[in-house]
């Protein structure tokens, strides 16, 4: 039977500030990750002592702080002149160590697509677990998980960790994923009627989301293999 394991990204927003998780690095056990959103103004980020900044990354715009201290007291941080206190969440890479490991992000897919999508991968991938990210609010992604337990088969051995955050990963500026104006080659863009701004599932904005992944649990894993969760990979008998 599989295990499903629910966890929560560590996220704040205040005005311009989007923190999209703090995590303790999955190499060294004194620093930890502070990760932005790409539209979070930086200058408005503070750091409070004991932690102390020792590395500044930007990707794709999106920054990150790498911070060091040697006690495990939480972070103290000043996000748009707001005081937070962040508890870092601590690697659990035991639970992939050595597996073969699909990651893959919902968005709106339903319990027995995913199910169907992870149980084909066991069966012919030997895949034994699985981290998604699921794109809807932590209450919906509850439902989710739930609903996903009970279509699973029993016999499915497997550990699954479903992931949501409180913050959206979406694009700011563009509708669902779901609608033809997300597709790139789509027809008579120009005649669509564009709905509204959507994040909360609008088209992955957010570069940050597979390292964040990456360092909270499949550091360890043997091989991590991140498709959609509708596509599947076919069997063959040749060697890859």
């Amino acid at each position: 039977m599989a295990t499903i394991l629910r966890r929560n990204l560590i996220s704040v927003t205040e005005g311009p500030v989007t923190l999209l998780d703090a995590c303790y690095h999955s190499h060294y056990s004194d620093h930890v990750i502070l990760y932005f959103s790409k539209n979070t103004e930086i200058e408005q980020v503070h750091v409070n002592p004991p932690w102390r900044v020792v590395e500044r990354i930007s990707v794709d715009g999106a920054w990150t702080l790498h911070l060091e201290h040697g006690a495990n007291a939480p972070v103290s941080l000043v996000l748009f002149g707001e005081h937070h206190e962040v508890e870092p969440a601590r690697p659990e890479l035991d639970i992939f160590a050595n597996k073969d490991t699909f990651l893959a992000v919902r968005n709106k897919e339903g319990a027995d697509i995913v199910a169907h999508w992870f149980e084909f991968h066991a069966k012919t991938q030997n895949a034994e677990g699985a981290v998604i990210f699921d794109r809807a609010l932590p209450d919906d992604t509850d439902t989710f998980a739930k609903r996903l337990k009970n279509k699973l088969s029993d016999e499915t051995q497997a550990q699954i960790v479903i992931v949501s955050a409180n913050v959206p990963f979406g694009d700011p500026n563009l509708p669902a994923e779901q609608h033809p104006y997300c597709v790139p080659t789509a027809p008579g863009k120009d005649r669509m009627e564009i709905p509204d701004p959507d994040p909360q599932h609008a088209p992955l904005h957010e570069v940050h989301l597979f390292e964040i992944l990456r360092h909270r649990y499949l550091e360890q894993a043997r091989a991590v293999a991140n498709i959609d969760v509708y596509d599947l990979i076919l069997p063959t008998q040749t060697a890859s």
